[in-house]
């Protein structure tokens, strides 16, 4: 038994709150197989006595489940470790929440992969990010609710930004990454953070509309590539569940900011805590609704979209490459 609590430990992340992982169903472990219990602990309200740019937009009990490290195990049928083949490899997953859909994809990409696209990150320019704001279209320049350097990047705008992309839409068939915005590119600083906030976006009226919001619709999901992890705090924040997740590096996290109805989760608030020491780089693709297979791959009467689809895809068809091909030579 002791082998089924080491692969149950090395695919487990650190999700703290009220909510703790069940024992992994018996199709994948024996649950009898971990009966270790965790201490719950507090970093010492270290956060809260953090001085730091944009500490205004952080509530107490926000600030407060940044702080959260351990907890007991106890049952919790929405919380659960499991996982499935494709191009004969494994494919970790963990599913934190059900609402919303919260995943984390535990070693998704190799550590070697993980350096390769944060060393390509680091070599283009960074610019502090904007809040957006569609009552403000210039965007919040400087807003300190955020506080992190970043860049854009082509799906397919070199060698490794396009492996990374095709690996991820091949184990991800339910979703269509094709309908992606571009690759954004994250780093946070020591005093880094983004303040709790939906990535779902909301308009007045429909004037307001861009061009991905009229031609691909909102923010179905949002997919979240860990390159660098802080050597201390950087969690990412979910007040509302109420966890904090402290992926590793080459981890996924994958959560849904809408239902079936099209509209916002409210549950999906989320943030990135302050960086208390070190670095902390990721790098996101948020995918727009339109032409989801998930969509039909759904009974639309129920108020969630089907998880099954996105922890055990095998059956659904692949959705090719779309990579550009190389211009022929002149004759």
């Amino acid at each position: 038994m002791v082998w089924l609590y080491i692969f149950y430990m090395m695919f487990r992340v650190k999700v703290l709150g009220h909510g703790q992982p069940s024992p992994i169903p018996s199709n994948v472990l024996d649950p009898t197989a971990s009966p270790f219990i965790h201490n719950h602990e507090r970093k010492h309200e270290i956060t809260q006595d953090l001085d730091f740019v944009g500490k205004n937009h952080w509530s107490y009990s926000y600030m407060d489940t940044c702080d959260l490290r351990e907890f007991p195990l106890h049952d919790d049928p929405d919380m659960f470790c499991t996982r499935y083949v494709m191009d004969y490899m494994w494919v970790n997953v963990e599913v934190l929440a059900t609402d919303p859909i919260l995943l984390v994809f535990h070693k998704f990409y190799s550590e070697k992969n993980a350096h390769a696209f944060r060393e390509y990150i680091n070599q283009k320019e960074m610019d502090l990010q904007k809040v957006v704001d569609q009552d403000d279209p210039s965007g919040a320049a400087g807003h300190t609710s955020r506080r992190a350097n970043g860049t854009w990047m082509e799906h397919y705008e070199n060698e490794i930004t396009s492996t990374l992309f095709d690996f991820a839409q091949r184990r991800l068939p339910s979703l269509n990454l094709h309908g992606a915005e571009q690759w954004h590119a994250l780093s946070y600083q020591q005093g880094g953070h983004y303040a709790p906030h939906h990535d779902f976006l909301y308009y007045t009226n429909e004037t307001q509309w861009d061009w991905w919001m009229n031609e691909m619709g909102n923010r179905l999901a949002t997919f979240l590539a860990v390159l660098e992890t802080a050597d201390e705090g950087g969690g990412t924040i979910f007040p509302q569940l109420p966890y904090v997740v402290h992926p590793e590096v080459g981890d996924v996290m994958l959560w849904l900011n809408m239902d079936v109805t099209d509209h916002s989760i409210a549950k999906s608030l989320h943030g990135a805590c302050p960086i208390l020491k070190g670095q902390k780089t990721a790098a996101t693709l948020w995918i727009r609704i339109r032409d989801s297979r998930l969509s039909f791959l759904t009974d639309l009467t129920e108020p969630q979209y089907n998880l099954k689809q996105l922890i055990d895809p095998r059956g659904v068809p692949a959705i090719p490459s779309q990579k550009p091909k190389a211009k022929q030579p002149q004759e």
